[in-house]
């Protein structure tokens, strides 16, 4: 199942001169789809809103928007599925910065969810230190821009070395989290993960973990230069939305033949799962 719609009309077809092709002008999100209900919907709209503002991309139909999401949602005939919403500033003449027309382009899809997902989330997965940096850059960090390039050099290296994910550092050696999500690490009830104010995305399903945390007994930590503490916590696991949690087991050099960090606890994850899922 792959299905497309471009400002609302089903379509594959997107013109040559669209700044996301030139400049990876725009931004985006991911969400998951149960049966037909696109699940978090006004928390994606908040964080598209915020990401608009942040680029300066006016003129975006917030109606029409939602309106797509529910379209591309009612397609599905599986029990989860993923729908892709882009936002790029529209069509342009060459230059960074022309007069562009008035409305920006609005690209929609709706594909299949990961099936080996539902494996992973239940018997979890092994991570390795990504050799790439991230750069810093707190005018662009926490939101989802189409700038990709160094989440494409990283998969790149996860794939090479046989890993699901890598973990991200930036450049100047401070956690991030991994390629495509967010990291949490806890020690008895200290849950950390990174301050993303210079890197990295501000992730829905984050967003969730932590205002659940924040009725509980646990306390949470936001970090910086944490990766001593890191390689001594009891227990970690990623997410993001479609994950949308799982436990890591081990950290492994890129060979497999060295462990890193090896899990003493699910606690927290197991705490966890029922409530985000």
């Amino acid at each position: 199942m792959s299905i497309h719609w471009i400002n609302g009309k089903k379509s594959h077809l997107l013109s040559i001169d669209d700044r996301s092709i030139h400049f990876g002008d725009g931004f985006f999100t991911t969400i998951m789809v149960k049966n037909r209900e696109p699940l978090f919907i006004d928390d994606h709209l908040k964080r598209l809103r915020i990401s608009s503002d942040l680029l300066f991309i006016d003129g975006v139909n917030w109606k029409n928007v939602k309106k797509g999401i529910f379209n591309a949602a009612s397609y599905n005939e599986d029990d989860l599925a993923v729908i892709k919403v882009i936002i790029s500033r529209g069509e342009c003449k060459r230059g960074y910065w022309k007069t562009c027309l008035p409305f920006p382009n609005l690209i929609i899809s709706l594909t299949e969810y990961p099936e080996d997902y539902h494996k992973k989330r239940k018997n979890g997965i092994d991570l390795t230190f990504s050799t790439f940096r991230i750069s810093r850059n707190h005018r662009l960090s926490r939101i989802k821009h189409l700038n990709r390039l160094e989440q494409v050099l990283i998969k790149r290296e996860s794939v090479s070395y046989e890993f699901d994910e890598c973990i991200v550092l930036d450049t100047e050696g401070n956690l991030v989290g991994c390629c495509a999500s967010n990291i949490f690490f806890r020690t008895m009830d200290r849950v950390c993960t990174p301050d993303l104010f210079y890197s990295g995305v501000e992730g829905i399903t984050r967003g969730r973990i932590i205002d659940i945390l924040k009725s509980t007994r646990y306390r949470i930590v936001y970090t910086n230069d944490s990766l001593k503490e890191f390689l001594s916590s009891e227990e970690i696991f990623i997410s993001n939305s479609l994950m949308p949690i799982f436990t890591i087991n081990r950290i492994l050099s890129h060979d497999r033949k060295r462990t890193i960090w090896k899990k003493k606890s699910r606690d927290l994850f197991d705490f966890l799962v029922p409530i985000i899922l």
